[in-house]
C-alpha cells in the first residue's frame, strides 16, 4: 500500500467515521423535530442555522487554515500553533459574545442571538480540529466532532422537548453544548510546552488566515443562500423544504470533506516534486466515491426525504428532485478543493477572498433567475452552479500561483458520471413499486461499485 493512500485510508477512515457518525445524528434529529416544531418554527430553525453556518465561517478569522499550514511550515510548528489556537479560542469567543448581544440589544429574533453565540463557539472548535487535522491525531478530533454533530442537535432536541416546541429552546440547547465543546476542546489540547501567548504568533497566523475569511464564508454559505434565496422568492415553508433537500445532498459532503481533512496534511508535507503524483493518487481515489456516493443519495431520495418530511407538511413532489440535482455537489467538490490544495500549499491565498464570493454571487444570480420557475428544485441547480463557478475559479488560481501540475482525468469524469446519474435520479418516478425496485437497485449497483473501487485504489496488495 503506497504511503499516501496509506495515510489517506487511516485518517481519513476516522474523520468519515466522525463525519458519518454526526450526519446521521442530525438525519435521525431531524423528523423529531419537524414533527415537534411544525413547519412555522422550523423555518425559524432553518433560518437560524443559516446564521449559525456563516458565523462559524466568518468568527473563525480564518485561523484553521493558518494553524493547519503553521505546522508544516515554521520551525516549532507545532506549539506555535497549539498558542494560536488558544488565543484565537479567546477572540472568537469575545466577538461572538459581542456579537449575539448587539443582535439582542437590535430586537433580532432571539433565536438568532444564539446562533451567533454558537457560531462563535462553532469557530473556537474548529481552530482545536485544525490542530489535530495538521498533526495527524485524529482520535481526538472524534471525540470534538462527536461534541459538536451529535452533541449539539441532541442538546437543542432535549430543550425542545422540555421547554416547548419553539426555535428558541432549540437554538438555545444547541449553543450551550457548542460553548462547553470549544472550552472542553481547548482545556485539552496537548501540552508540548509551556502556552507562550505572543501578539507576534498571533498577527502573523491572522494574516495567513483572513484572506481565507471570504473564501471560507462563501463556502459554508452555499446551502444557506439557497435557503435565504427560496425564503425570499417562494412562498412560506419553502425555506424549510430546501433546508431538508440540502441537508440530505450534504451528508456526502460531510464525508469528502472528512477525506479532505485527511488529505490536506499528505499534500502539504510533500515535496514540490511529489505534490502533483499524491494529488492525482488520492483525488482519483475520493472523486470516484463521491461520484458513486453521491449518485445512490440521488436514487434513494425519495425514502430519505419521506423519513425526514411529513408529507402532510412538506412538498415532498419538490423536495425530492432537489436532492437529486443537489447530489452533483460531492463530486464537484472534489475536483474544487483539491486545486484548492495546491493554492493553500503555495501560500498564496490573497485571490480566493474575492475569486470564491464572486464565485457565490454568480451562483445566487443563477438562482434568482431559475427558482421563480423552478420552484424549490431550482435550489439544487444553484447549488451545483455555485461549485463549478468555484472549481473553475480555483482551477485557474492554482495554475497561476504553482507549477504544480497532476492528472486531472479521472476526477472530471466523476463529475460527469455525477451529472447523468443525478439526472436520472431527479426524473425518474417512484410512487409506483416497479420505479421503486429500479432505484432500489440501481442504488446497491452504485454503493457496491464505490466499495469495489475503494477496494482496489486504496487496498491492493502490499508491494
Amino acid at each position: 500500500m503506497s504511503s499516501p493512500s496509506n495515510r489517506l485510508l487511516r485518517n481519513g477512515s476516522i474523520y468519515t467515521f466522525a463525519s458519518v457518525a454526526s450526519a446521521a445524528t442530525a438525519l435521525l434529529v431531524t423528523p423529531l423535530l419537524t414533527r415537534r416544531l411544525g413547519l412555522a418554527e422550523y423555518d425559524r430553525v432553518a433560518v437560524a442555522i443559516v446564521v449559525l453556518n456563516i458565523a462559524i465561517n466568518i468568527l473563525s478569522l480564518g485561523l484553521p487554515v493558518a494553524i493547519i499550514r503553521m505546522v508544516h511550515a515554521e520551525t516549532g510548528g507545532r506549539i506555535k500553533a497549539r498558542n494560536i489556537a488558544v488565543m484565537g479560542f479567546a477572540l472568537v469567543l469575545t466577538a461572538a459574545g459581542l456579537a449575539a448581544l448587539v443582535a439582542a440589544i437590535a430586537g433580532q429574533r432571539e433565536e438568532i442571538a444564539f446562533a451567533l453565540l454558537a457560531g462563535g463557539a462553532g469557530g473556537a472548535a474548529a481552530m482545536v480540529l485544525a490542530f489535530y487535522v495538521a498533526t495527524e491525531n485524529p482520535r481526538p478530533y472524534v471525540l470534538v466532532s462527536f461534541g459538536l454533530g451529535l452533541g449539539g442537535p441532541a442538546g437543542g432536541l432535549v430543550c425542545v422537548l422540555t421547554l416547548g416546541p419553539q426555535a428558541i429552546h432549540y437554538m438555545t440547547g444547541l449553543a450551550v453544548v457548542y460553548v462547553a465543546i470549544a472550552v472542553s476542546g481547548v482545556l485539552f489540547l496537548p501540552r508540548h510546552a509551556p502556552l507562550k501567548l505572543s501578539g507576534g504568533q498571533l498577527s502573523r497566523a491572522l494574516a495567513v488566515g483572513l484572506p481565507m475569511v471570504p473564501h471560507q464564508f462563501a463556502v459554508g454559505s452555499v446551502a444557506g443562500a439557497a435557503v435565504l434565496v427560496e425564503a425570499i422568492l417562494l412562498p412560506e415553508g419553502a425555506a424549510a423544504g430546501t433546508q431538508l433537500a440540502l441537508l440530505i445532498a450534504s451528508a456526502p459532503l460531510t464525508i469528502i470533506s472528512a477525506l479532505s481533512s485527511a488529505l490536506t496534511p499528505i499534500i502539504l508535507s510533500a515535496s514540490l516534486e511529489t505534490r502533483g503524483a499524491r494529488l492525482t493518487e488520492t483525488s482519483n481515489v475520493i472523486a470516484t466515491l463521491a461520484a458513486l456516493g453521491g449518485g445512490a443519495l440521488a436514487m434513494l431520495a425519495p425514502w430519505f426525504v419521506e423519513f425526514l418530511a411529513p408529507a402532510d407538511k412538506f412538498d415532498v413532489a419538490a423536495i425530492v428532485p432537489t436532492v437529486a440535482i443537489a447530489s452533483v455537489a460531492p463530486a464537484l467538490a472534489v475536483a474544487f478543493t483539491s486545486h484548492l490544495q495546491i493554492v493553500i500549499a503555495s501560500g498564496k491565498t490573497l485571490a480566493l477572498a474575492y475569486l470564491s464570493p464572486i464565485a457565490l454571487a454568480f451562483g445566487i444570480g443563477i438562482g434568482i433567475i431559475v427558482i421563480p420557475w423552478a420552484g424549490v428544485p431550482g435550489a439544487g441547480v444553484m447549488f451545483i452552479a455555485v461549485y463549478l463557478f468555484f472549481l473553475v475559479f480555483a482551477r485557474a488560481l492554482a495554475r497561476k500561483v504553482s507549477p504544480v501540475r497532476w492528472n486531472e482525468s479521472s476526477v472530471m469524469i466523476a463529475v460527469l458520471v455525477a451529472f447523468a446519474i443525478a439526472t436520472m435520479g431527479a426524473l425518474l418516478p417512484w410512487g409506483a413499486t416497479v420505479w421503486g425496485v429500479v432505484r432500489l437497485a440501481a442504488a446497491g449497483l452504485l454503493l457496491a461499485g464505490a466499495l469495489i473501487s475503494f477496494a482496489r485504489k486504496i487496498l491492493p496488495a502490499r508491494a
